[in-house]
C-alpha cells in the first residue's frame, strides 16, 4: 500500500532542520523549498493552492517533478548531482533524502536546487552581500527569500541555448532578437526575475533596464518590449520537462500555450511545440 506523508508531517520534518527556525513562514510558505502559490501554478493537475498545500508531502515522499518554488526544484536538485543519486539510490525515499541533504547539506555548500537561480552567483553580483555573508550561503539563502526577491535582485546572469542548435545562443542584438553563434557579450546575457506570489516570471537582457521585458507583439512574435506591471505577455513560465533536466520549456502567460523556440532562422513561439521538441528546449548557463 502506498504510504501517505501530510503536509503537516513534512513541514514537522522541515522545522527540524536548522534553517527552518530562521526563516519565517506566511502560511504554508516554506521557503526556500515551497511556495503554495507557485507549486499549484506549476502543478500538471491543475491543483489549486489548498490542494497543492495538502499533496506536496505526499509527492515529495513518491517523487515530486514539479518544482516547489521558485528557486527551488527537488527533482533538478536529485538529478543534477550523481552523488545523490549514488548515496540515495537504495533509498526507499530518496526524494525526501534529497530534500533533507539540500536543508542540511547542500544550502551551505551553495549547490544549485533549480536550474533558474545559482545562490553563488547571487552573491558574486552584489558587493553588500560579498561583505555581509562571504561564503556563507546559507544566510545568502536567508538574504534572498527575506529580502533580495522584493529588492527584484536576481540570482545571475545566464546565456539561453536551443537544444536543436547547439553552438548559437538567444541574443538582443540591433533591436532584434536573434540566435545566432558565437560570444555576443551582455547581448547574449539575460536575467530573470519571480512575478511574486504567482508561477511566473519576466525575463530581461542584459543590456536593457527593467522597463524592457520579453513579450509577445500583436503579430505573435516575441521580441523585447514595454515592460508594465500587469501584462501578462511579459510574464512566463519557465518548466523543466520531466526526462530531460538539462532544459527547459518557456511558456508565454499572456498568451497560453505559446512556447518560445527556435525554428532554424528566427526566435519564434509557437503552440505545437510536440512536433520539434529540441527546438523549444533551451539550455541555461549561468555565467
Amino acid at each position: 500500500m502506498r504510504k501517505k506523508l501530510s503536509l503537516a508531517v513534512m513541514i514537522a520534518f522541515l522545522f527540524s532542520t536548522t534553517i527552518f527556525a530562521q526563516i519565517p513562514m506566511s502560511g504554508w510558505n516554506a521557503w526556500p523549498v515551497f511556495h503554495s502559490a507557485f507549486y499549484a501554478a506549476n502543478s500538471n493537475n491543475n491543483a489549486t493552492v489548498a490542494e497543492a498545500e495538502n499533496t506536496w508531502g505526499d509527492q515529495v515522499l513518491h517523487g515530486d517533478f514539479t518544482a516547489s518554488a521558485p528557486w527551488f526544484d527537488l527533482h533538478y536538485y536529485y538529478n543534477t548531482h550523481p552523488d545523490l543519486q549514488k548515496r540515495f539510490a537504495n533509498s526507499e525515499r530518496p526524494y525526501v533524502e534529497a530534500l533533507n541533504h539540500f536543508l542540511v547539506y547542500g544550502i551551505n555548500e551553495g549547490r544549485k536546487a533549480s536550474p533558474l537561480f545559482d545562490i553563488k552567483k547571487y552573491v558574486a553580483n552584489y558587493q553588500d552581500l560579498q561583505r555581509a555573508f562571504g561564503t556563507d550561503y546559507k544566510k545568502a539563502w536567508i538574504h534572498y527569500n527575506q529580502y533580495g526577491f522584493r529588492e527584484e535582485r536576481f540570482g545571475g546572469l545566464f546565456n539561453m541555448q536551443c537544444k536543436a542548435f547547439p553552438g548559437r545562443w538567444m541574443c538582443f542584438t540591433n533591436n532584434r532578437l536573434v540566435n545566432i553563434p558565437g560570444n555576443q557579450g551582455r547581448n547574449g546575457l539575460w536575467r530573470i526575475l519571480w512575478v511574486a506570489g504567482t508561477g511566473y516570471f519576466k525575463i530581461f537582457n542584459a543590456n536593457n533596464d527593467r522597463n524592457m521585458a520579453l513579450t509577445i507583439d500583436a503579430r505573435r512574435v516575441p521580441v523585447i518590449g514595454v515592460n508594465t506591471g500587469n501584462d501578462l505577455k511579459t510574464q512566463w513560465q519557465i518548466v523543466t520537462p520531466l526526462d530531460d533536466v538539462n532544459h527547459v520549456l518557456i511558456v508565454n502567460r499572456g498568451n497560453a500555450n505559446m512556447y518560445l523556440g527556435f525554428d532554424g532562422t528566427n526566435i519564434v513561439v509557437r503552440e505545437n511545440w510536440y512536433d520539434n521538441p529540441s527546438q523549444f528546449l533551451w539550455q541555461i548557463n549561468f555565467n
